[in-house]
């Protein structure tokens, strides 16, 4: 428990040093607590976001699209399985310090994989057993994707810090 904590404190001062905050939301399992947490947060350290629907392939998460479109966030649409989406996620981020944040298993690393593929950053099926991610991100790992692009991959948020943001 403590090392997750440190973890996810170690994610929210990336959130805080970054330009833009990606939050990954699997579109299988829609929105989660702590997805709307993380969002939160991103907002009140002024910050901007862009909501990434990932898993776009599997279940167009077209209402989830609309809810985070409609309320005025920039919300793409990926896959990391196809590709759909990762040209226009690269144009967000151009020229920018961006950090992924969202839940284990939405596809973070996957998708820094297709950003960049000669990353081959470790992956990890969801688990079978669980349902949910493995962990694969342990740490925080800065990449240069050139062009004065830099992205954050975090570790994945099973339970958010709210103390630390000083949430209500």
């Amino acid at each position: 428990d403590s090392v997750e904590k440190f973890s996810n404190m170690r994610s929210i001062d990336a959130i805080s040093r970054a330009d833009v905050c990606l939050i990954l939301i699997d579109a299988n399992e829609g929105v989660t607590e702590q997805d709307t947490k993380i969002a939160g947060y991103i907002d009140e350290q002024g910050k901007a976001a862009v909501i990434c629907v990932n898993k776009w392939d599997l279940v167009p998460g077209e209402d989830l699209y609309q809810i985070y479109t409609s309320a005025g966030f920039t919300t793409l649409k990926v896959s990391a399985e196809t590709g759909e989406g990762i040209d226009a996620l690269r144009e967000a981020i151009s020229g920018k310090l961006a950090v992924f944040t969202g839940n284990s298993g939405v596809g973070k690393s996957s998708i820094l994989n297709r950003l960049a593929p000669g990353l081959a950053v470790p992956v990890a099926d969801v688990s079978e057993k669980l349902g949910r991610g493995r962990h694969t991100t342990r740490h925080i790992e800065l990449y240069a994707l050139g062009g004065g692009t830099y992205i954050g991959d975090t570790p994945g948020f099973s339970s958010f810090d709210t103390e630390r943001m000083d949430l209500v």
